[in-house]
């Protein structure tokens, strides 16, 4: 069940079964959560559809993937005295959903760290536009290339937000949300260079302790290479 046809009933529960606004409010709950889930569905097409043009044509310069390895939705209900576990929400969903760094040495910190930074990343990019005022833009999206094991990830998203207004709702339910996501193994072979050490030069000196910058550059160069990339 989801949070929003829980926020859903305990309005329902709250309003006196002989009240005029009953049915009212109750078909205005039933569009939210239809609404939601809608428009989580329409983002997992949109995000499948991108991902099969990535790298060609107009979307040249996107990250390509070889396969989709994952991929969700989920709808939500929030109140400002829920805001603040959001994050850690957010944290947990994107754990879950890449893989677990078993392996010690240089290369596992490498990708312990981007995991981190990628982590850290989206739950600022879901609680700010979360939290963001009525005004702001109602929809977001995007992606992010995080190192998982030893290969590359593309994690994409869409957020949608909706607002609630009516005095009767809004006490339980001040915002209502959908979120679809996917995870897509990157097409290594036709990935730059230059963006890979745009992404990781610093985390792989960070690694291996490395201060010279070209000596980053031909460390970060050889563990493109081993991933299946081609130097130009």
């Amino acid at each position: 069940m989801s949070t929003i046809v829980k926020a859903a009933q305990s309005v329902i529960d709250d309003i006196d079964k002989s009240a005029p606004e009953l049915e009212a409010t109750r078909e205005l709950l039933e569009t939210l959560e239809e609404l939601a889930k809608a428009k989580a569905e329409y983002f997992a097409e949109e995000i499948e559809n991108g991902l099969l043009g990535a790298g060609e044509g107009v979307d040249k310069l996107k990250v390509p993937i070889v396969a989709i390895d994952a991929s969700g939705t989920d709808t939500r209900a929030y109140t400002s005295a829920s805001a603040e576990h959001i994050a850690d929400a957010v944290g947990d969903t994107i754990k879950n959903l890449l893989g677990v760094i078993k392996d010690s040495g240089d290369w596992a910190k490498i990708a312990s760290a981007a995991l981190d930074a990628a982590s850290g990343s989206l739950n600022e990019i879901v609680t700010g536009f979360l939290g963001a005022d009525q005004g702001e833009a109602d929809e977001k999206r995007g992606y992010e290339v995080i190192v998982d094991g030893y290969e590359l990830l593309r994690i994409d998203y869409r957020l949608w937000r909706r607002f609630i207004t009516t005095q009767a709702i809004k006490k339980r339910v001040e915002l209502v949300a959908a979120v679809a996501y996917s995870k897509g193994v990157v097409d290594i072979t036709k990935l730059d260079p230059n963006y890979f050490r745009d992404k990781f030069q610093g985390m792989v000196a960070q690694a291996y302790g490395i201060t010279d910058p070209l000596e980053s550059i031909k460390k970060c160069n050889e563990l493109f290479e081993a991933l299946g990339g081609k130097l130009k």
